[in-house]
């Protein structure tokens, strides 16, 4: 009886081991694009671009080497969405021998609510730019030129372009503000 046993459990055991029966895997589509930004890197160094939240991936960086384009995009519908960080910071002009300060700062936020992209941030504490030059030693700032003005952007997708530019300039006070020109 105990053989008997034995060899049905190892018949069974060998038949469950040998089913290879391989089903076939439907591909998963990607959630549409929520947002895409066009950058023109008019600067004289290489900018790399990093967003949070990519084409379903976190952290996904685009290099832009000077005087080049490209197309940075988010498929985010998280409220949370996505920054657009220039990392580490943007470089100032090659042409001034001790810039100061020696790179700036640059972040665009987007978040996904009622259905749409919305641009909720867009350079606010970004420096060095005017209306954010903190020290009278100053020697460059940074300038945007948006396509369309970001605080009036909402859409599905939200398509804008800016170009970034990095240009020498000397720092002066004007009725209590510093102005880099």
């Amino acid at each position: 009886m105990k053989k008997v046993l034995l060899l049905m459990l190892s018949t069974i055991l060998l038949v469950g081991c040998n089913n290879k029966k391989v089903e076939k895997v439907e591909k998963v589509e990607s959630d549409p694009v929520t947002v895409s930004i066009t950058f023109k890197n008019s600067t004289d160094s290489e900018i790399q671009v990093k967003a949070t939240y990519g084409v379903d991936a976190k952290d996904v960086i685009t290099k832009i080497a000077a005087g080049e384009s490209k197309v940075v995009e988010s498929n985010s519908h998280d409220n949370a969405g996505t920054d657009f960080i220039i990392i580490p910071g943007l470089i100032a002009p090659q042409s001034i021998a001790q810039p100061s300060p020696q790179n700036g700062q640059y972040r665009t936020t987007y978040q996904y609510f009622n259905n749409a992209m919305n641009c909720v941030y867009w350079n606010a504490s970004g420096a060095p730019m005017d209306g954010t030059i903190y020290s009278d030693d100053n020697n460059w700032k940074y300038t945007t030129e948006w396509a369309s003005d970001p605080a009036k952007q909402v859409g599905n997708p939200l398509v804008n372009s800016v170009e970034i530019k990095a240009v020498p300039c000397v720092t002066s006070t004007v009725s209590g503000v510093r102005v880099c020109k």
